[in-house]
């Protein structure tokens, strides 16, 4: 197998040639760091105006399901859900369409703001 030489074309018109296993400083990328910007996170927010006042947050289990309470609930990681004592109000909303946002589903609970 025949190997090729690289060339680069350097600063002044010189020309650095190099075999092509062989490192060049410029075109050692090992420590450069590249990132993405991560997405922007967005809550979700729920149309508090059409919904019973008797429910006061929402949140979005590890499923996708939306569900409004009557309480504050907290989560439940290992099944990654919402939950809330048992005698607590509860409703599936997620038949209600509404900005969902992107956050985790362990940091989509929303509170209703005060007055609304």
């Amino acid at each position: 197998m025949k190997k090729h030489e690289i060339k680069q074309k350097a600063g002044k018109g010189n020309i650095i040639s190099k075999e092509p296993n062989e490192p060049h400083p410029s075109w050692d990328f090992s420590k450069d760091k590249f990132r993405i910007a991560p997405e922007p996170q967005i809550s979700m927010q729920p149309p508090w105006k059409i919904m019973d006042e008797v429910y006061s947050y929402v949140a979005q289990d590890g499923s996708g399901a939306i569900t409004a309470y009557e309480e504050e609930p907290v989560t439940l990681n290992e099944y990654e859900l919402w939950v809330v004592r048992p005698a607590a109000k509860r409703c599936g909303i997620g038949h209600i369409d509404f900005p969902r946002g992107n956050m985790p589903w362990d940091k989509s609970l929303v509170k209703r703001p005060e007055g609304v």
